[in-house]
């Protein structure tokens, strides 16, 4: 999934993951992105459900201005299931 999201025109950097939906099983997919100025919602979607499975596919999206990385440069990922607003 990260790598069809990272070729969809304006997207700079991509990090996918599993975010919890209370009332649910299992996990819903939550794609966090930083993107440019060329970046459109519109196309964005039109490409995910042209080329990823729905199953694939992310229920949410976060557009961030940078992404959070550790001390090794790797993409932080349990600050970002963290700090996932809960929908009530």
């Amino acid at each position: 999934m990260a790598t069809v999201l990272a070729g969809i025109q304006g997207v700079q950097e991509v990090n996918v993951y599993g975010v919890t939906v209370p009332g649910q099983d299992g996990r819903a997919g939550m794609a966090a992105l930083v993107v440019d100025g060329s970046f459109s919602l519109e196309d964005f979607y039109a490409r995910v459900k042209a080329d990823l499975p729905s199953y694939a596919q992310p229920l949410f999206i976060r557009i961030l201005a940078q992404m959070e990385i550790t001390t090794t440069f790797k993409v932080r990922k349990q600050c970002a299931r963290r700090c996932t607003t809960r929908i009530s």
